[in-house]
Order: C-alpha cells, then structure tokens, then sequence
C-alpha cells in the first residue's frame, strides 16, 4: 500500500496483479512525507525513493492497548479508520486480473515452499482444487483466520466500502504498460519508465502453468465464477481470456473522477 499525501492518492494493492511492479513503479515519484509499507526483502533492494519517504508499515490509533498498522495488502476501509478524514478524498489506485488466471497464479505463489513446481501436474491439479475450496467460499474462518481473508480468491473487498468499488483508475495487469501509461498522464508524471524494467515473483509459477484454464474442472471453474462475480462483472472477465474488442474497451470503467 502506498499513501502520497504529495499527490493525494492512495495505492491498494491486491494480491497477484503485479501489485509490486506497480508500487515500484509509483515509489519513484513519491515526496517527503509520503509513506509505503515493505516488499518482499529480496524485492526492496529495487526500490527507488526521494529522501523523506516512509517504508514501513504505517501506524495508525492504538486499539485495546495495540496498535494498528497498515500493511502490504491492507484495505481501503483500514486506510480510513486508521489515517482518517485527511485521506477521503485521495484519488484510489488499485490492480485487477482475471479472477481464474489470478488463483493460479495466487496457488502456485502460496504453496511455494512446499516445492509445487516440483510436483506433476495430477497433483497440482488436486492440490489446486483443495485450494481453490478453501480460499474461495466464505465461511466461519473468514471471522477468525486472519490469513483466509488476506488470501481470499476475491479481491473486490480491498478497494470497496459497502458492497460499492471505490477505486478511481484500476490498472489491469494484462494491460499493464499500457494502464499505468494512462495513470502517468493522469497523475502528471513525465518522466520517461517502463513497468517492464521489474520482474517480480515470476519465478515462482510453471511455463506451463499459462494456460490456466487446465488447472480447471467445471466445479472450480463455476466456484471462481461465484466468490469473484463482482469483478468479474465490473471488469468484464471471462474464463476464456479473450481480449476486448476496442469498442468494448472504450465502455470499461478503468478511469472514474
């Protein structure tokens, strides 16, 4: 999560869109006073900053004796509560993808330490289907398992209040270079950059695993369609990946003011 109260936005950063190309990306342009909370170590070496900027988490009011902090994958609610008044009007960034591509990507980056990549497909298949069972349905661990929630299949939560998304420009992670071109202009950032000069977490998920729509069977298929029906709706995605047409392009809510 990135808060530049410089330029008055607020970055929320899901999970597995190339949110930490995009706040790498965004760091750069951040001022004296602006805050980001920490990457991945062997990722923060690659981060550039102006003098002043805060890496950290960011503390906010303490509750029942314990302080609250904002952390990589907070949400925007969390935002308001804890820095209050003095950031409801920044302008909301956030990241989308597509919601079957993106559990695939979520699967093999969670289970990394369990060697996945090392497994054949057979297993991986069943072991994604157990995680797609577990992360995906709401249920009581959602109230008490604090990881469930921050892994959910869903990221819609992140960046709405009430059921309604907050977010002002969304960067679609197929679109990358080309979103946060728009962004650039719309922030009047000049300086000349490519998202293509990070590679982040990359490493972690199979070639193979590309063509995500084999991890599927039509159980999990309709699974992701239900638990992430909203973004799936607000960003037209579908399961089989197709590209937008440019007329269809033009009526996609990517930039609201």
């Amino acid at each position: 999560m990135i808060i530049s109260h410089s330029q008055k936005f607020i970055f929320v950063k899901p999970r597995k869109v190339a949110g930490t190309t995009i706040e790498l990306m965004l760091s750069k342009y951040l001022q004296n006073g602006d805050c980001a909370t920490p990457i991945e170590p062997q990722e923060e070496y690659l981060r550039s900053c102006r003098p002043g900027v805060t890496i950290g988490k960011i503390a906010g009011q303490k509750k029942i004796g314990l302080q609250t902090r904002l952390r990589d994958h907070s949400s925007l609610k969390k935002a308001y509560s804890i820095l209050g008044k003095e950031v409801r009007n920044y302008f909301i960034i956030t990241a989308c993808r597509n919601p079957w591509d993106r559990a695939v990507s979520q699967f093999f980056w969670s289970l990394r330490k369990r060697n996945i990549t090392q497994k054949d497909f057979k297993y991986q298949k069943k072991e994604f289907n157990k995680f797609t069972q577990f992360y995906g349905p709401k249920n009581w661990l959602n109230l008490f398992y604090g990881r469930k929630k921050q892994r959910s299949l869903n990221s819609s939560h992140l960046y709405s209040l009430n059921g309604k998304i907050m977010a002002n420009f969304v960067i679609r992670f197929e679109h990358l270079e080309k979103d946060f071109s728009k962004l650039k202009k719309h922030l009047s950032l000049t300086e000349k950059d490519s998202v293509n000069q990070f590679s982040t977490k990359s490493t972690f998920r199979p070639h193979e695993s590309r063509v995500w729509q084999n991890f599927y069977d039509n159980d999990t298929r309709d699974l992701i369609k239900k638990c992430c029906s909203d973004e799936i709706h607000y960003f037209n995605y579908n399961f089989e990946g197709i590209n937008y047409s440019k007329k269809q392009e033009s009526k996609l809510p990517f930039l609201k003011y």
